[in-house]
């Protein structure tokens, strides 16, 4: 965890202690800016979510204490360990090589009207980030 931290602030310079972190209190304005220009659907979400929200201006973020009641056991793997770092490089690289965050996209209504007109419902869900929206922790991202 102090390992990962220590790699997220030499690559990205966040100041977020833990981007892992199972709740997350979002503005919509800043969901509507990030979410269709994020790629990520599996261990990194959570980063690339605070990556784009910060490479779009949003740079205010409050980190409040949890205190959590029950202990359960880790569910960290070796796998789940390489998959985190190679979706945490994969995000540096389209930040800082690519420069794919900074390209212009259409509005997320725009995006989820024309897949309803198209019978593409399934795919406005997943680009309104249907899963990664509630899956995001109380290191709130907020509008600047």
């Amino acid at each position: 965890s102090v390992g990962y931290q220590g790699l997220l602030w030499v690559l990205f310079r966040l100041k977020v202690r833990d981007t892992q972190t199972g709740l997350k209190l979002i503005r919509r304005e800043v969901l509507a800016a990030a979410l269709p220009r994020m790629v990520e659907k599996r261990f990194a979400f959570d980063l690339e979510l605070f990556v784009v929200a910060r490479r779009l201006g949003y740079t205010r973020v409050a980190e409040l204490p949890v205190r959590i009641q029950e202990r359960f056991s880790s569910t960290i793997s070796p796998k789940a360990v390489w998959g985190m770092l190679l979706d945490t490089l994969g995000i540096f690289y389209r930040l800082r090589v690519l420069h794919y965050y900074d390209r212009p996209v259409a509005p997320l209504a725009r995006r989820q009207s024309a897949d309803r007109v198209a019978g593409g419902e399934g795919a406005a869900l997943e680009a309104a980030g249907a899963y990664g929206a509630s899956e995001a922790g109380l290191a709130g991202v907020a509008g600047s």
